[in-house]
């Protein structure tokens, strides 16, 4: 092979080499240009990530901010305010609720107790309808039923109520948040007010119904007293004495109201010995003519936390209610008092059943009954006696003690039972 030959054979071999080189150059700024647009999208995606990031930092700022602002706002709240989640568990309180219900700073949450069982370690919960049917509310005549915390009165403190409310607004703070729950001491504030405002809507036709024939009848014999014979001036004076005694009752009903707090002493008690004697008393004065009385021997000597005075006008109070609402004002009336827990020498509660064979009762009556200046006629007329307080009074002393109250109708026949349970 001559050296022409060889020249021949490395030309092709030199172009070779330099078309791969171009090659490789092209690929080479192929990839610098990947590389620069890679560069800038991974520049964009971090700006995008910061901010996304500084967006969910601002956000979970603001939520901070807002979740603090209603902590601060309800920490200092002069109502208890506690958010319950969907298993009825307290996942937060302010400072007043945590007052109310005896809770720590830090509420706990390895032992967590649902709030109608934590509640009912500390009061009685009333109305007992109501509370069975909790967090739910029950409606009578489109009105919310209401939910209340009594802490009977004792030695040392006066009786406590708070009032429950359900707000209808859920809580949004944390993963198990649920319901916002109201409580507000309506001890002295509300309760007044309530009953106010209860007996300014009756007060106009209760006690305006007996003056009617007064004022009517004096105007009239004035006028008139020279045309009228004796026995029409007689009749008008019997008129109008009266309406003088219903105003005289309706007037005393809503003083001995007002004046409940003098029945219920905790310092004083009542000894049952002396039941007998006071249901005979009471018979008396109401002219009613069938009361029986059967006391359980083994109740006979216990006392109960009520002044003989509060647990006279209770009585009165009962048995008037039964003859009021008698068809012929003539009911015959049974006190049974028993102890219903297992018999033992010292018994803890004393229930008291009174039952008459008048009304049978509708629902509505029976669930609104304890209610002030509720009366079970079915329009507001005010003809029915009384101020509709009698069985409020009697109520709101038997929740102040620690007792409880409730009435069923009779299942063999007409009438009610009024069941009065009360710590001995």
């Amino acid at each position: 092979m001559n050296i022409a030959d060889t020249d021949m054979r490395s030309d092709p071999e030199r172009l070779s080499q330099q078309e791969l080189e171009a090659r490789l150059e092209v690929l080479t700024s192929q990839l610098k240009q990947e590389m620069v647009v890679r560069a800038q999208l991974e520049a964009a995606l971090q700006e995008t990530t910061e901010a996304l990031e500084l967006r969910i930092v601002e956000r979970t700022a603001a939520l901070n901010a807002s979740e603090a602002m209603f902590r601060y706002v309800l920490a200092r709240a002069n109502d208890g305010y506690v958010i319950l989640d969907g298993q009825d568990h307290i996942v937060y309180a302010n400072a007043q609720a945590r007052l109310y219900l005896g809770l720590s700073e830090k509420i706990k949450e390895s032992e967590p107790s649902p709030f109608k069982d934590l509640v009912a370690k500390q009061y009685n919960l009333e109305p007992y309808l109501s509370w069975e049917h909790w967090p739910q509310r029950s409606f009578v005549d489109d009105t919310p039923a209401p939910f209340y915390l009594v802490r009977p009165e004792t030695v040392a403190s006066n009786a406590f109520w708070l009032e429950v409310k359900v707000l209808d607004v859920p809580a949004g703070i944390g993963e198990t948040s649920g319901r916002i729950v109201h409580l507000r001491d309506i001890t002295e504030r509300t309760a007044l007010q309530e009953q106010l405002n209860r007996f300014h809507s009756v007060i106009s036709h209760k006690l305006r119904a007996p003056l009617v024939p007064v004022y009517s009848g004096l105007q009239y014999l004035v006028q008139f007293s020279g045309k009228l014979t004796r026995e029409d001036i007689l009749e008008f004076i019997q008129d109008a004495f009266e309406g003088v005694s219903r105003l005289y009752s309706e007037v005393e009903d809503i003083l001995q109201y007002l004046d409940t707090a003098r029945f219920m002493r905790a310092e004083e008690r009542f000894s049952v010995s002396k039941l007998e004697g006071l249901v005979t008393k009471v018979r008396k004065g109401l002219e009613l003519q069938s009361v029986a009385v059967v006391i359980d021997e083994a109740v006979d000597d216990v006392n109960v936390l009520l002044t003989q005075r509060g647990f006279e006008l209770m009585l009165h109070e009962l048995l008037d209610n039964a003859k009021k609402f008698h068809p012929q004002h003539t009911p015959r009336v049974e006190i049974r008092v028993f102890c219903p827990e297992a018999p033992g020498p010292d018994p803890h509660q004393l229930c008291i059943q009174v039952r008459d064979d008048g009304l049978t009762l509708s629902p509505e009556q029976l669930s609104r009954m304890w209610t002030p200046y509720y009366q079970g006629e079915k329009f507001s007329t005010g003809q029915v006696p009384g101020m509709g307080l009698g069985l409020s009074l009697v109520a709101t002393q038997v929740w102040n003690i620690g007792g409880t109250c409730c009435a069923y109708n009779q299942e063999d026949g007409p009438g009610i039972v009024v069941e009065l349970t009360l710590p001995c």
